[in-house]
């Protein structure tokens, strides 16, 4: 219970920088996921780029860039600020191919119905390609969103006061290490159950709406 007490206070932060990123993950992936289906060459082509981007470099090494990168001589990035802006831009990437994907797998012949019926394209991705393709979102987003709470704890390498951050510095005066991270590691079961569960919600609920 000590311990867990002393771990308490990190677990609002790791949330806070986990809903931060996730938020930005869901807006920026939006349209990167918009961009990649574009007719058009230049959005689609920046889209694969910045996809390719930070999906392919650490995210490590993405948060010790906007947290040394972008400072200046009369500013620099709070360590959380920083730790949510530089997972939410790799969330966006993931996201991104998590949209389109699911959106892709709608069957073109209801998309073909649709626009042969008259229905636009606005009202064809708003009535039909989303509500059918959102019970793969939830499942395929769902999981994304437990990686990411995962890799959270990469924001205490640059300071964040997170649970991770919190249980070394109990370690560095004493505390028992194993102990320590056995904690840390059941809190982010938890949590991560916790996601899992209202995920297959959503993916459930969505999925009987698209049936009726």
């Amino acid at each position: 219970m000590n311990i867990l007490a002393g771990l308490w206070e990190g677990i609002p932060v790791a949330l806070g920088v986990w809903a931060g990123a996730l938020a930005i993950g869901i807006v920026v992936g939006t349209v990167c996921s918009a961009a990649l289906g574009s007719g058009h060459r230049m959005p689609r082509g920046i889209a694969h780029v910045w996809v390719s981007l930070f999906r392919g470099v650490p995210p490590l090494v993405v948060l010790f860039i906007f947290f040394f990168g972008i400072a200046t001589g009369e500013w620099s990035p709070s360590a959380m600020g920083a730790a949510i802006l530089g997972l939410g831009f790799v969330a966006s990437a993931y996201l991104a191919v998590v949209f389109r994907e699911s959106l892709d797998a709608v069957p073109t012949t209801q998309v073909e119905a649709a626009h042969a019926l008259g229905v636009g394209r606005i009202d064809t991705l708003r009535f039909i390609m989303i509500p059918q393709s959102m019970p793969l979102i939830a499942a395929s987003g769902g999981s994304y969103a437990i990686h990411l709470l995962k890799d959270t704890a990469l924001a205490s390498l640059i300071g964040v006061v997170d649970i991770t951050y919190l249980a070394n510095y109990h370690v560095e005066r004493g505390a028992n290490g194993i102990t320590e991270f056995l904690v840390v590691g059941c809190i982010y079961l938890v949590m991560s159950l916790g996601i899992a569960v209202i995920a297959r919600l959503i993916g459930a609920r969505r999925t009987e709406v698209a049936a009726r």
